[in-house]
């Protein structure tokens, strides 16, 4: 035990890295999800731009 404090994996401050990915990325026979490669959207933020939750 470390003695840090836990977190939920399926919360907005958890880590769980298959909620970012989308289910129409996931394989319909293994329901493994593509870690390797998946493409995203990234666009730069300025001070003016609302970060969408």
């Amino acid at each position: 035990d470390l003695g840090r404090p836990g977190y939920d994996p399926f919360g907005a401050e958890g880590a769980n890295i298959n909620m970012t990915i989308g289910n129409d990325a996931i394989d319909p026979i293994s329901g493994s999800v593509p870690h390797r490669s998946y493409l995203c959207a990234v666009r730069k933020i300025g001070p003016k731009t609302p970060i969408l939750d």
